[in-house]
């Protein structure tokens, strides 16, 4: 179901043209980011492992946390996957697990205009940022599938590290709801928060958080899901 995979966002932006107006800067930065993050997955991908936890928890009407519905943990090596953990207890053999994965990069390119904010840069923990602010684009998108179509009534604030070029966090949500099937799913609320760091380096996920309300049939669902990104090392290699 969408719900499930919907927003596990790896924000792999290749370098790509935006198709925008080149005397607006948010685009020279978009640009010089997007260039940076192509060598670094790359790079992460060949040398990095870490593991990945997934959890969906169910939310009142005052965002309080409820039942939870999921709880995996996966193993990541080589861009592979593989669940090791569930609900607290190992696994063995299990194949790889549930937690989604959307590469980012059509999205960035196609269906959003970028501005700088109205404060362009500020600091965050003695770091400077730029403030870049998107919304859907003005222009003629043509997004495939249910995520894409998700992803292209999205607006929000990316902050970019000044000195090093990379995407520190990104804070999202739906401005235009989204339905199928004559109404049977209807997605009214999904608000994003990425954050990203630094591991030797190598620019890497700290955590996605998205919370959603979606109808089936007319029933409500109101849900915090939640991804992890932890233990990042380089594996051991056997001689």
């Amino acid at each position: 179901m969408i719900r499930t995979t919907l927003f596990c966002v790896v924000l792999l932006m290749p370098s790509m043209a935006l198709g925008q107006n080149n005397d607006n800067p948010a685009n020279f930065i978009m640009k010089a980011v997007a260039q940076r993050a192509t060598e670094n997955e790359r790079v992460k991908e060949a040398l990095i492992e870490y593991k990945r936890g997934y959890v969906i928890k169910d939310l009142n009407s005052k965002e309080e946390e409820g039942r939870k519905k999921k709880d995996e943990v996966e193993l990541v090596k080589s861009g592979r996957s593989r669940v090791i953990e569930r609900f607290g207890k190992p696994v063995k053999n299990d194949g790889g697990g549930s937690t989604p994965n959307i590469n980012f990069a059509k999205a960035m390119a196609d269906f959003y205009d970028f501005n700088m904010a109205l404060t362009p840069l500020v600091m965050i923990d003695e770091r400077a940022y730029h403030v870049i602010d998107f919304r859907p684009t003005r222009s003629t998108p043509h997004p495939k599938g249910d995520l894409e179509k998700i992803l292209a009534r999205m607006a929000g604030t990316i902050y970019i590290d000044v000195e090093k070029l990379f995407i520190h966090k990104l804070e999202a949500k739906l401005v235009k709801e989204y339905s199928r099937g004559w109404f049977v799913y209807r997605l009214s609320r999904a608000d994003i928060t990425l954050k990203q760091m630094e591991f030797n380096n190598i620019v890497v996920v700290e955590s996605l958080e998205v919370i959603d309300t979606y109808y089936i049939f007319g029933v409500e669902t109101f849900e915090k899901q939640t991804i992890t990104y932890t233990d990042y090392a380089y594996p051991i290699t056997t001689p």
